[in-house]
C-alpha cells in the first residue's frame, strides 16, 4: 500500500497499491484520492510514478475497473493504456464485470 500525500502541506489525500498479475506484470489499482483533490492531477502523478517504476521491473502494468464505473475508465484512458478482453470476477459471492486494461514495456 502506498500513501498519497498533497506534497503543499504533507497532508495524507489517498492510498494505492501494487499487485502481482502474473505473468510478468502488475497491477496498479485500488486507488482512492480524497474528493477534494479530484480533477487536479494527483491521481495521474501518482500513476504516472509507479507506472514508471513498475515497468522498469516488470514487461507490463494492468488495471481493472467496474464496468460501471466511467470516471475510473476514463482516468485508466488518460493514461495511454490498451483494453483487454472485459472478464467477471468474484466479489462478495457474486460475479461482477470488470474492464481491464494494459501497458507493456516499450
Amino acid at each position: 500500500m502506498l500513501t498519497i500525500r498533497d506534497a503543499a502541506d504533507g497532508r495524507v489525500i489517498g492510498a494505492t497499491r501494487y499487485v502481482p498479475a502474473p505473468p510478468d506484470a502488475v497491477e496498479i489499482g485500488w486507488t482512492f484520492l480524497a474528493r477534494s483533490h479530484w480533477r487536479r492531477g494527483y491521481n495521474r502523478e501518482a500513476k504516472r510514478l509507479m507506472i514508471d517504476h513498475a515497468l522498469g521491473q516488470v514487461a507490463a502494468v494492468r488495471f481493472s475497473a467496474g464496468a460501471d464505473n466511467h470516471r475510473s475508465r476514463r482516468a485508466i484512458e488518460a493514461l495511454g493504456a490498451t483494453p483487454l478482453p472485459p472478464a467477471m470476477v468474484e466479489r462478495d459471492g457474486q460475479m461482477v464485470p470488470r474492464v481491464l486494461y494494459e501497458l507493456r514495456r516499450a
